[in-house]
């Protein structure tokens, strides 16, 4: 029975890190738009677009609407492409190990 506990605790950490990685790396593109747009303060964007439950992203998707891309760099294009598959790879680890957490509750149970 604690074998199972130990399972289900590894499976939450794991959670925790794809949860944590994929809300670092939402910020980091949302900065990184927010600057190739001209936006006055992109670090303030990207904590708006982090918080909630999706209504700062919301916020910050319709504020963006205002801001054409002005110019983009071939480090800012590289850096965009990595947030997005890292931010991916997040939420893959996210649905992964939701996904052990049924099985080890079902095995549990």
């Amino acid at each position: 029975m604690d074998t199972n506990y130990l399972f289900l605790g590894i499976c939450v950490v794991l959670y925790l890190i794809g949860l944590v990685l994929t809300i670092c790396q939402v910020y980091r593109f949302t900065v990184i738009d927010a600057k190739t747009r001209g936006m006055k303060n992109p670090k303030a964007m990207g904590l708006l677009a982090t918080s909630g439950q999706g209504g700062g992203m919301l916020l910050y998707l319709i504020k963006r609407k205002q801001y054409p891309v002005s110019s983009v760099s071939m480090t800012q294009k590289k850096a965009l492409k990595q947030s997005k598959t890292a931010a991916c790879i997040g939420v893959c680890i996210m649905l992964f190990s939701i996904t052990l957490v049924i099985v080890g509750l079902n095995l549990m149970f």
